[in-house]
């Protein structure tokens, strides 16, 4: 057996449950169910995830029958990153609310994205960042003066401008409500650079 995750483990032992149980392999929709999750892309991820260890065997084309997940998208879907989980790293499974197939984000920004961002409030709105969007990023521990980063500021994931002077390097908001951090301070540490955003519909 491969080195499961808590949760994947448990999606596996749904999973099992339910062929043992119907005879069949079960939906993502009866998955979803199963775990008690709001998405659907969540239960994609991580099915994917047990697929690329080994844990679960997909056929594409195939129809339902056991031994055979229903047919799933490539197992490099770009995560999702909504909502921090106190003390969690920000790429840890608990913080993913979804994905989004490769293939849609190098069509959208033209570029390798590694991960996305949910933006929760007005921090970059000077900036044409708002509440509700989403950032492209790919993963970085450093980033140049003046790049846009994704960071974690205080156990919370931030959209910020990183600039540096005299050896010194600040997170910077463009917008005057919300302060900079400063690396001194010992309160950031860089995840990722910036390589696009989406517009929420909701947003102005």
């Amino acid at each position: 057996m491969p080195d499961l995750t808590r949760r994947e483990a448990k999606l596996l032992e749904a999973f099992e449950r339910h062929v043992e149980r119907t005879g069949e392999v079960p939906s993502r929709t009866e998955l979803r169910i199963a775990m008690g999750w709001e998405s659907l892309g969540t239960v994609q991820y991580f099915l994917n995830r047990l697929t690329s260890k080994g844990a679960i065997e997909i056929v594409h084309g195939e129809s339902r029958r056991v031994g055979l997940a229903s047919p799933v998208s490539g197992a490099d879907d770009i995560p999702i990153i909504g909502r921090m989980v106190p003390d969690a790293a920000l790429l840890a499974e608990e913080n993913i609310e979804d994905t989004v197939s490769a293939s849609t984000a190098a069509a959208l920004f033209q570029t390798r994205t590694d991960f996305l961002l949910r933006v929760r409030d007005e921090s970059m709105a000077g900036a044409g960042i708002h509440t509700g969007d989403l950032v492209a990023a790919q993963k970085a521990s450093d980033a140049r003066h003046g790049s846009l980063v994704v960071a974690s500021v205080d156990g919370e994931a931030a959209v910020r401008r990183l600039l540096r002077d005299n050896g010194h390097a600040d997170l910077v908001p463009d917008n005057p409500d919300f302060q900079r951090v400063s690396s001194g301070d010992g309160q950031f540490e860089i995840k990722g650079i910036v390589v696009g955003s989406v517009r929420h519909r909701g947003s102005t």
